[in-house]
């Protein structure tokens, strides 16, 4: 029997289509369960943080209404399951629970994509890219001079850029085609810095920028 329990929908911002016509779908290529597990939403600690890679939690409901609908309409061509994709966050799992048993979800799958939230991936590069010693890079481009730790914060600088970039706007195939194409040019870029001292002035818009 062709099942399938990890389908995705359009509120995760990566997938295309309507649910409609995933179900009409599996028809025709003779699934007899079809699972719905979208990206579950999270209640962030944080007011007004947004991950792109999930619904809103004031999506959840609308899911979960479309889905019922739709499996009313195909009761006698195809089970429907509704179910969530959750990775394992501790703090916010008492959260799921209770809109699990609100909106009587039948089920989990774990993604494990990180350890920790997209919001505490965001806060993490963020406080690296603060402890790039402003003040050597200042020196550095004062001097005009490529020193050693010039060369270091400004490789760490350049590293981290595309990880913010993606982590800031969302996790899909253009954004890991965005995140390569970022380290082609972040090592081009260190290599220029480590072999011509004369890129300090290329680069030094950015440094002023971003420190």
């Amino acid at each position: 029997m062709l099942t399938n329990y990890h389908t995705h929908t359009t509120r995760c911002g990566h997938a295309e289509g309507t649910e409609e016509e995933y179900i009409l779908t599996a028809l025709r290529c003779g699934y007899k369960v079809l699972g719905f597990s979208d990206h579950t939403p999270w209640a962030y600690a944080t007011p007004g943080f947004v991950s792109r890679i999930r619904m809103l939690p004031s999506q959840l409901d609308d899911y979960v209404l479309t889905l019922r609908g739709l499996r009313e309409k195909y009761a006698d061509k195809l089970h429907i399951r509704i179910g969530l994709e959750a990775e394992y966050f501790p703090a916010y799992l008492g959260w799921l629970k209770e809109e699990m048993e609100r909106l009587d979800i039948e089920y989990l799958i774990l993604g494990c994509h990180y350890d920790t939230t997209a919001k505490q991936i965001t806060e993490d590069i963020t406080k690296n890219i603060t402890k790039i010693c402003p003040v050597k890079i200042k020196t550095a481009i004062s001097t005009g001079s490529a020193c050693t730790a010039f060369k270091r914060c400004m490789t760490k600088l350049i590293v981290l850029t595309p990880f913010i970039c993606i982590t800031q706007n969302s996790i899909g195939f253009r954004s890991l085609l965005e995140l390569l194409f970022g380290f082609c040019i972040s090592w081009i870029h260190i290599r220029v810095i480590f072999f011509r001292q004369s890129s300090v002035c290329f680069f030094q818009s950015r440094i002023i920028r971003i420190s």
